[in-house]
This record gives C-alpha cells, structure tokens and sequence, in this order.
C-alpha cells in the first residue's frame, strides 16, 4: 500500500464523504470540509499513514481528522 493509494481510497469513500455531509448539514461548506480533510491527509508523512493502514487504523483515523476538522472551524468563526 502507497500513500496515493490511501489518499485515493479515502478521496473515494463514500462512508467519510456522508460524513463531511452530515457535520455541514448537507451545505456547500461539506465540500470545503472534505477538501481540507485531504489536504491534511497530503500533508502528513508517508510511513505515518501507511502504518495506520497497516494497524488497521485508517479509516478511523480519517474519521477522527474530520470530527477535528469540523469542530475547529467553529472555534475561529
């Protein structure tokens, strides 16, 4: 497993993309909180995400980054 194997398979998840939905009320705000949850994915190290996969971690470590994601753009509103 890569790296931009992994920033595809949570690009492509439908599970985190409902999610982003869900936190946004279905707004357009859903996309720009997706796209920041990628960016951030982008920016970490490649052995990082590759041992959360490996850990079996991934996905829910995606999950967590975009509940964090979310609830920081209410604190600098």
């Amino acid at each position: 497993m890569t790296k931009d194997k992994l920033l595809i398979l949570a690009a492509n998840s439908s599970m985190l993309r409902n999610m982003a939905n869900k936190m946004c009320n279905y707004s357009f705000l859903a996309d720009d909180l997706f796209q920041e949850f990628l960016l951030y994915l982008c920016e970490k190290p490649d052995e990082y995400l590759i041992n959360k996969y490996k850990d079996l971690q991934f996905i829910s470590y995606c999950s967590n980054v975009l509940k964090g994601l979310n609830a920081n753009r209410f604190n600098h509103a």
